[in-house]
């Protein structure tokens, strides 16, 4: 039901967008080659969902880019579509006159539309580094321990092996100890990632500690275990309900996704899980449950899942949704939660009010 009404309201706004375009132009061969291109990129989306295995990979990546793109574009141009017919209609109630949408209006639209879009798509090729320091009683007086944190890479049609380049090149230049990847390393289908052998460069990661990884709600969607199988393939150490302890008393805590309730089973306990003689590091995709980490003691519960709305007004959903859905905040006397923005993007390559990102994390012993 949900997606009968996302559905239905994107075809109100692609009707309401054309209408505007043919509203604005005068010339008829014009208006109606104009209006077409408009209604055939927005469907652009399900012919890719419905036609990409049969297309070329690169054809099936091309599409996928311009289509999910094209979503955005939709959802900026009704914003400024709606501005400018609420000025429209103030002016009219001020004078009296009725002023009809004209092209100079379309063309500003459409210039500021891609404008947004465009420094999107730049935000979200331009990855950052985010830092955090951290007290800790976990540690000994004086100990550090630094952990480069990435999630939500997303290989796919849209996400290849330079993104994977980039992401184990700025971890390696951290010169972290510890890696850790949040979930969601696949899109979704495995297909174009082991064809590819998108993720290859991961495997040169180089933290002495280690490089772990857990599972996210798109491993799900495609294939888990197969994306279990090639995590693990590229050296990774791959974390589903398990602990990996680390040397100098540390340990990391993987959870598995909370989708695994859709395979009929559910997740341990983590109080289960995490180590009584050990400084835990959870690491759990969706920050749903990080109220878990505090309870069980932890040091650290690490996830990412949320993009940090990756798309304004999306970030208002997901800060209604998880509450913390972004940054670094105390969760209980010693713990700490982080939640990242992730390194890669879901559907279209642009991020807007949000950034891509690795995290470091500086823990800094100061005793019992």
């Amino acid at each position: 039901m949900p997606f009968l009404a996302i559905l239905g309201l994107y075809f109100v706004a692609v009707v309401y967008v054309c209408c505007r375009v043919w509203g604005a132009i005068a010339s008829k061969p014009a208006k109606i080659t104009a209006t077409a291109v408009v209604a055939l990129l927005s469907v652009a989306f399900f012919f890719q969902h419905s036609l990409g295995a049969i297309l070329p990979p690169w054809a099936n990546g091309a599409l996928y880019i311009v289509s999910t793109t094209w979503l955005v574009v939709v959802l900026y141009a009704i914003v400024l579509l709606l501005l400018f017919d609420i000025g429209r209609l103030v002016a009219r109630f001020r004078t009296g006159t009725k002023r009809p949408f004209q092209l100079r209006q379309l063309v500003a639209v459409a210039a500021l539309t891609f404008l947004i879009v465009g420094a999107g798509m730049y935000n979200a090729y331009s990855p950052v580094v985010t830092r955090y320091n951290i007290a800790t009683s976990h540690l000994p007086q004086g100990d550090t321990l630094r952990i480069a944190l990435a999630s939500d890479l997303h290989l796919g049609h849209a996400i290849g092996t330079a993104d994977a380049e980039k992401l184990r090149d700025m971890i390696n230049d951290l010169g972290a100890d510890l890696c850790l990847l949040a979930g969601d390393v696949f899109d979704g289908d495995p297909k174009p990632v082991i064809d590819g052998d998108l993720g290859r460069p991961l495997a040169g990661i180089n933290t002495p500690l280690g490089t772990f990884a857990v599972l996210g709600n798109h491993e799900y969607i495609g294939n888990a275990d197969i994306a279990q199988r090639y995590l693990s393939g590229l050296g990774l150490g791959v974390l589903r309900d398990s602990v990996a302890v680390i040397g100098r008393g540390i340990a990391v805590v993987g959870r598995d996704d909370l989708s695994l309730r859709h395979t009929g089973r559910q997740r341990r306990p983590l109080a289960e899980l995490v180590p009584d003689s050990l400084a835990a590091i959870v690491v759990d995709h969706q920050p749903a449950h990080t109220d878990e980490a505090a309870s069980a003691g932890a040091m650290l519960s690490l996830s990412g899942h949320t993009h940090h709305g990756q798309v304004w007004p999306m970030g208002i959903l997901t800060k209604m949704i998880y509450g913390h859905d972004y940054g670094c905040q105390p969760i209980g006397p010693d713990t700490h939660a982080i939640v990242t923005s992730g390194f890669g993007t879901w559907g279209p390559r642009v991020r807007i009010a949000s950034h891509a990102e690795v995290v470091v994390i500086t823990l800094v012993g100061r005793g019992n």
